[in-house]
């Protein structure tokens, strides 16, 4: 059977503090043993869900200042950025303070990516669909995704995937919340919390292949909505489609 179609999540006690992840934690610690695939709470079309475009906020404020100021801190200048899972906003710093080299937004609405003003250009495509990402090996310098992670169902593919596409040394942000479309999220996602959130994206990251090991962040603001930004950097000692795609 695939990897690909096969999840096995074992839970174990984990101690309070864990240095891996610089994460104060709870009870239990979900491990992804094998590469993961995550079945959605309701399996359905993507693109029939997204067809509306949804020009709202889906973190508060503190949240958005907080992702921005730590983009602001780590985005290097010029960098050429892949904005994964986009829409209509994305939370870069003022161009006055960063400006990116190109800055592509991949998502699945064309009328969210066409409002987004710091996006040079976009595409549409439904990664549950089609997890392949159409760019070159070593594309990008950053890539980005912002509170979207849990809506994908074939993580691994997609981290391999931005793995090829990112420049050895480059660098992956995944910022995370606990807002979502809980119809829309894989199923394990409602039955851990933020600590055990940034645990299954580090497993994401740790199985691909292609990172360095991921650290996490909490930037939570005072009593705003919590955010964690987990960011890895792309290995410097692996290949590019050959090596990682075909796994």
């Amino acid at each position: 059977m695939s990897i690909e179609v096969t999840a096995f999540i074992e839970v174990i006690q984990m101690y309070r503090y864990n240095p891996w992840l610089n994460v104060r934690s709870c009870s239990c610690l979900p491990v992804l043993r094998y590469k993961t695939n995550c079945t959605l709470v309701v399996p359905s079309q993507d693109s029939e869900f997204y067809r509306i475009p949804r020009l709202v906020q889906h973190i508060d404020d503190n949240a958005i200042a907080a992702i921005r100021s730590h983009y602001e801190a780590v985005l290097p200048p010029k960098a050429d950025v892949l904005d994964l899972c986009s829409s209509w906003i994305s939370h870069f710093p003022n161009p006055r303070i960063w400006q990116s080299g190109k800055c592509i937004g991949l998502g699945m609405n064309a009328d969210e990516l066409q409002q987004n003003v710091r996006l040079s250009d976009f595409v549409v495509q439904d990664l549950n669909e089609n997890p392949h990402l159409p760019f070159g090996t070593a594309t990008f310098d950053v890539v980005t995704c912002v509170v979207s992670i849990d809506y994908l169902s074939k993580p691994l593919t997609v981290l391999k995937e931005i793995g090829c596409v990112l420049k050895p040394g480059g660098l992956l942000l995944v910022s995370q919340s606990n807002r979502c479309f809980p119809s829309k999220v894989v199923s394990m996602w409602l039955n851990t919390n933020d600590a055990e959130h940034c645990w299954i994206i580090g497993s994401y990251i740790h199985y691909s292949g292609a990172f360095d090991p991921p650290t996490v962040q909490d930037l939570t603001i005072g009593d705003g909505d919590p955010v964690f930004m987990i960011s890895a950097v792309r290995r410097n000692d692996i290949g590019g489609k050959s090596s990682l795609r075909w796994q």
